[in-house]
């Protein structure tokens, strides 16, 4: 997730930067009773506190950089995190400094989403409301003593799909054509969205929202070839909203490549996408079969952006399970290794079929860094046809700039 490195980082804040519920602002260090609490509070979503920054009150607003003294102040924060929150929380505290040597400076301690929340301190369980940290009800304690077994228990391989994944586009009909499902849900059965049924305004953020993060993150990548098939949501029969396709018409068609995503309740985001894989000379002969991993790569990244920026409106939906499959590249050449070579006809090893992958991440972690999971999901599908070309290099070379 993102937390400032640098100073130049830390001064940018100032008169910019707004508190949140996963942003944080302290002026000074604090007790170790309210250093816990502030921990066992972002544990549950994620997020970042920000030691030596203080606030604007009335507006949430950075107003002013406070640097504080550093002397094994990091220490002190794994200490607190060990043994005076319950279950321990795990965080990562990062020292900035304004020139190399100063003793003081700004601490970020980027506390991730908790697979073992609720999380006590000071005998009650806080959590983030807003820019302020409020205390769980009994009823959420319950939930989330559930979510946390559900995610001992994780299901197994390819329950997801097959128990939750929602089929907008039609059925495959005709070869030459790569498919995905893509699905991403609450660990939290009982997670729901306080929009109700009414989400189209919510569906329609997330894109929008999605599409600006990522274009400053991933500047030049095709986040998703048609994003205008996606930010038109319309409700389906009573179980949710559709767009991109609708059933009536069996699938919508772009030239190449078509798009369908679905919301079923309570939050289930299901995304489909149909590649064209097939390659042709001017007089529409083929030349060979393409993988598309480029094109795949970026537009995953999209549809996790999407589902990121939507789940965060969710409350404490905390954790998510993300399921993959690819089907249909069977001996398609890779994109990276033939692009601007449209007379290549064979050579190298063909692409498999495809793959099924499920993972876990925090709702957070997806909204900002979406490539990163990505990357987690693909990785495994490419090294058997990618022919040494790096096909994730793109996205880890503007990842190594931000």
């Amino acid at each position: 997730m993102w937390h400032p490195r640098t100073w130049s980082d830390i001064a940018a804040l100032k008169g910019q930067a707004e508190e949140s519920s996963t942003l944080d602002f302290k002026e000074q260090l604090g007790s170790s009773s309210e250093i816990a609490k502030d921990l066992a509070a972002m544990a549950l979503n994620g997020g970042v506190l920000l030691y030596g920054v203080k606030e604007d009150t009335a507006t949430g607003i950075a107003a002013d950089i406070t640097p504080i003294p550093l002397k094994q102040i990091e220490e002190r924060l794994q200490q607190i995190a060990g043994s005076s929150v319950a279950p321990p929380v795990d965080v990562d505290v990062q020292l900035v400094r304004e020139q190399p040597g100063d003793t003081t400076g700004v601490v970020a301690v980027v506390v991730p989403a908790s697979p073992l929340a609720p999380h006590q301190a000071n005998h009650r369980y806080p959590f983030r409301r807003g820019t302020t940290t409020d205390y769980l009800e009994e009823r959420d304690i319950e939930r989330l003593y559930q979510q946390r077994a559900d995610l001992i228990a994780a299901p197994p391989p390819g329950l997801l799909l097959e128990r939750d994944f929602v089929r907008i586009l039609s059925p495959e009909q005709t070869s030459g054509f790569g498919y995905l499902d893509l699905l991403v849900k609450p660990a939290a059965a009982s997670a729901l969205h306080p929009g109700g049924a009414w989400q189209r305004q919510h569906l329609e953020d997330a894109v929008r929202g999605a599409g600006a993060r990522q274009s400053r993150r991933l500047a030049g990548i095709a986040l998703i070839q048609s994003m205008d098939a996606l930010v038109r949501w319309v409700p389906w029969q009573a179980a949710g909203w559709i767009a991109g396709g609708f059933p009536e018409q069996q699938s919508l068609y772009v030239p190449e490549v078509s798009f369908g995503a679905t919301l079923a309740y309570p939050a289930r985001l299901s995304f489909q996408a149909r590649w064209s894989l097939v390659v042709a000379d001017d007089r529409g002969q083929q030349l060979y079969r393409s993988a598309r991993e480029l094109s795949v790569a970026a537009d995953i990244t999209g549809m996790l952006a999407i589902a990121g920026e939507y789940f965060m409106t969710v409350p404490r939906a905390g954790i998510l399970f993300v399921a993959l499959r690819l089907r249909g590249f069977q001996d398609g050449k890779s994109e990276g290794a033939t692009r601007n070579r449209r007379e290549v006809r064979a050579g190298g090893p063909g692409a498999p079929d495809g793959i099924e992958r499920e993972l876990q991440v925090s709702t957070l972690q997806l909204r900002d860094q979406p490539d990163d999971t990505a990357e987690q999901l693909i990785e495994r599908w490419l090294p058997a046809f990618s022919a040494g070309a790096d096909v994730l290099g793109p996205l880890r070379s503007l990842r190594a700039q931000r």
